[in-house]
């Protein structure tokens, strides 16, 4: 994945979502700007249903992964 220093969180979020996609059915049938409406700019669910919640929740559990691997 390319550096995300500069990215807003929902920024980062739709990075990931994007390499997801390519191994992913159900982002397809979702898409990604339907996903991203569900979140505000803190990547708090404004609304979702389980799949846009599974997504945050495991681009949350690399992204800290991440964090502590490159902080």
């Amino acid at each position: 994945m390319n550096s995300t220093k500069n990215l807003t969180l929902k920024a980062q979020f739709k990075q990931w979502l994007e390499e997801e996609q390519k191994n992913d059915e159900m982002i397809v049938i979702g898409t990604i700007p339907h996903i991203l409406r569900r979140f505000d700019k803190r990547l708090a669910i404004i609304k979702g249903n389980r799949f846009e919640k599974y997504y945050l929740s495991e681009w949350r559990k690399l992204f800290r992964i991440d964090r502590d691997i490159l902080g």
